[in-house]
């Protein structure tokens, strides 16, 4: 009885920084009920963020703590107005550095970050619980390895809030080379077809409430973190939203830098089954046939030699027609 009412405790604890009672969760976040026993929040800043639209979720791992923070402080000191949410996942076995020690010890009492301790692993049930534990309407996506472009937040704030009832919006990035990061849609345009395979999680801002209104949040078995899926969680997540009836729009402001290198980029079996699993669950009919051809016409093609030998072509166009065609 003690271990079960220390349970309900921390429970009750993790679903009050959101907002919500046990008695009345959100819908499309029940499952993580469960998850809550296996997180601590640390809220100093949780009253001042109520009167706040914009949350930005930063996820991390382990001893990358240090990026989270220097996201944040990428941020003009004017945008103290946007709540600031990072989920620091440590899994009970993985060893934390003394300086990341030191760095979660100073998060826990800073005012203006809500830090969440996770013991879970994978990037989507980290993405998953920054949504449960975001206080306002617009939550931000963001990744630890970035840096926001100067005095940004106003621009897109006043985008938010122009755009009426839409659960998507997505803006744009560019390498540390200073080239584009993506071909991207023309301003203000819904998102579809190709443009779907080319958002990254770091320049989606998505309506928590529209979410939740279609029980709609990343689905756990994609994106980096042990899952056999290992990327495009985001594009899923947006045909989601499209296939409730939901809006979505893409704004030619470009928000932040990130690294050239990222995960859809790596050449591998894995993450061309992936890469066939999200055309899949992104299409249907001739669209989902179209974007299988192309995909493997670029393969064969071979055009920069990014794919290797023929015998090395052949294993990823078999991956990507099993996760096309084959899975699930």
């Amino acid at each position: 009885m003690a271990l079960f009412g220390c349970a309900l405790t921390t429970l009750s604890r993790s679903f009050w920084c959101t907002g919500y009672t046990s008695s009345k969760l959100p819908p499309p976040f029940v499952f993580l009920k469960a998850r809550a026993l296996n997180a601590h929040t640390f809220p100093s800043g949780v009253s001042s963020s109520m009167a706040k639209i914009l949350s930005i979720a930063c996820s991390t791992f382990g001893n990358r703590l240090a990026g989270a923070l220097e996201v944040f402080y990428s941020l003009s000191p004017a945008d103290e107005k946007v709540a600031f949410v990072v989920v620091h996942q440590v899994p009970p076995l993985f060893e934390l550095s003394k300086d990341a020690q030191a760095l979660q010890s100073d998060l826990m009492n800073m005012e203006n970050i809500h830090y969440i301790l996770s013991e879970t692993e994978g990037l989507t049930k980290s993405r998953n619980l920054a949504l449960e534990h975001c206080q306002t309407k617009y939550v931000w996506i963001m990744d630890d390895d970035i840096t926001f472009a100067n005095n940004i937040l106003q621009p897109v704030m006043e985008r938010l809030q122009a755009a009426g009832s839409v659960a998507c919006h997505t803006f744009e990035s560019i390498k540390t080379s200073g080239q584009a990061r993506a071909a991207y849609p023309k301003d203000r345009a819904p998102l579809c077809g190709k443009g779907l395979l080319k958002v990254a999680s770091f320049e989606m801002i998505v309506n928590k409430d529209i979410l939740i209104r279609n029980k709609i949040n990343f689905r756990e078995d994609m994106g980096v973190g042990g899952n056999a899926i290992g990327l495009g969680e985001e594009s899923v997540l947006i045909s989601d939203i499209i296939r409730a009836g939901e809006d979505t729009m893409h704004h030619k402001i470009s928000v932040l830098t990130h690294p050239d290198v990222s995960t859809g980029n790596t050449v591998s079996e894995k993450n061309f089954y992936s890469k066939g699993v999200v055309i899949r669950r992104c299409f249907t009919g001739s669209e989902r046939i179209f974007f299988y051809l192309r995909d493997v016409f670029r393969i064969f093609r071979n055009r920069e030699d990014h794919f290797g030998a023929m015998h090395s072509r052949v294993k990823l166009v078999k991956a990507l027609t099993k996760g096309c065609f084959l899975s699930e």
